[in-house]
């Protein structure tokens, strides 16, 4: 199994789309950033279940 390692740029992404969503919700953001960590998560286990994207 492989282990998913987030970059500094992806974490500063993720933290830009929780505050964009608590404008709105708090709660809602939250539960839309754990939805995405969980998702990305399955990738340690299962690494080709997602679709490849060019660098």
């Amino acid at each position: 199994m492989g282990k998913v390692r987030w970059t500094e740029k992806a974490s500063s992404n993720l933290q830009a789309i929780h505050d964009y969503i608590a404008k709105d919700s708090k709660t809602y953001a939250a539960r839309f950033i754990k939805s995405l960590i969980r998702a990305t998560a399955k990738l340690g286990q299962m690494p080709r279940c997602g679709r490849i994207v060019g660098t």
